[in-house]
């Protein structure tokens, strides 16, 4: 159901979608933002499903994925984000987001050549593993999960891209 529920929610409640990736991870705000994401009586992103038990940061990740697809279809081909790597790495959002600013076309191919929870997204998580070491806390033992990964790239990857204007072309200074 993840896999479907982020681009539906991208294409049907693209405000609210929006609305929800722009408010502030655990906050009031955010709160505010899922509810009406799913406070419908009707919504059709739930396919078959009558109600279900959804991690809010699963669903902020499923969410960026779908928009993150959308925002590439604009975005100038062979271009990179402008933009900085978090001063210090304490969540794995901070991790997400300066893993996009060094590695973005790693970060972009995860998201658009594998399937979440699929065996390729795994064995590329694999292949990426070693380079995430300058994007980790340094003297922390960390256990990540590829899903929780997944989640955090997707929604970093799309608010790195949410402003084609703001995209250098390789070679291309500040």
């Amino acid at each position: 159901m993840l896999r479907q529920l982020g681009p539906c929610l991208a294409s049907n409640k693209r405000d609210r979608s929006i609305a929800f990736l722009d408010a502030p991870i655990d906050s009031p705000q955010e709160a505010a933002a899922f509810d009406a994401l799913f406070g419908d009586t009707t919504n059709r992103c739930m396919q078959n499903f009558v109600s279900a038990t959804l991690v809010r940061a699963w669903v902020r990740g499923v969410v960026a994925e779908g928009l993150f697809k959308d925002a590439m279809r604009e975005w100038p081909v062979g271009a990179v984000p402008a933009m900085e790597e978090p001063e210090s790495i304490a969540s794995i959002h901070d991790f997400a987001r300066c893993y996009v600013a060094q590695d973005f076309a790693a970060a972009r191919g995860l998201i658009e050549e594998t399937r979440l929870g699929d065996k390729s997204e795994l064995a590329r998580m694999r292949e990426l593993a070693p380079t995430f070491g300058p994007c980790m806390p340094q003297g922390s033992q960390i256990a990540l999960k590829p899903m929780n990964i997944r989640m955090a790239l997707a929604e970093a990857l799309y608010h790195a891209t949410r402003n084609p204007g703001a995209a250098r072309l390789p070679g291309q200074s500040d």
